[in-house]
């Protein structure tokens, strides 16, 4: 089991952990094809791991064809169409990675928690995760 732990605005975090966003775009995502676990770092002003979820699928289309595959629903992905083109302008292709099982924290974690010093700009891997989440 390999685990990342991803930056998101705490809009969209509270929107994956709360079931109403099920799609999360990104531009580029990580190499290690066994990453199965993703947890879920709220950024600025929360700066807190607020849960987890297990990756469904990982969709890698360009841009129009993974909306097409992925964002017909707004509600599924969370954002606009125009907010979609924008986040993906100047770029070929990008990903759709679906939530599937979906957990929240009782309490929210700190990075250190975690071992680790600093948030990522987008993402970083898991050297270990302590038991007991």
């Amino acid at each position: 089991m390999t685990q990342i732990l991803l930056s998101v605005k705490p809009k969209y975090a509270e929107m994956i952990l709360n079931g109403t966003k099920t799609i999360e775009f990104r531009r580029k995502i990580w190499k290690d094809r066994s990453v199965d676990t993703v947890l879920l770092y709220a950024s600025s002003p929360v700066c807190k791991v607020l849960g987890e979820f297990v990756i469904g699928s990982i969709w890698h289309f360009d841009a129009l064809r993974l909306w097409e595959v992925c964002g017909e629903s707004e509600v599924k992905t969370g954002v606009s169409f125009e907010y979609f083109l924008e986040y993906f302008r100047g770029q070929g292709d990008g990903y759709g990675i679906q939530t599937d099982i979906v957990k929240r924290y009782s309490t929210p974690k700190t990075l250190a928690e975690f071992g680790i010093d600093r948030a990522p700009q987008n993402f970083c891997y898991l050297p270990h995760v302590k038991q007991g989440r």
